[in-house]
């Protein structure tokens, strides 16, 4: 059976996946970031 993590170290993760998510979008809404398929 697998342990839950302490509530501040989930909390935290989530924090930083939020924060990395808003950072990708912005720099998909800047043109930063192109999003296609290989060899296009």
């Amino acid at each position: 059976m697998s342990e839950l993590l302490p509530r501040e170290v989930a909390y935290r993760k989530m924090e930083n996946m939020v924060q990395a998510t808003r950072e990708v979008e912005a720099e998909l809404d800047a043109g930063e970031i192109n999003v296609g398929y290989a060899n296009q």
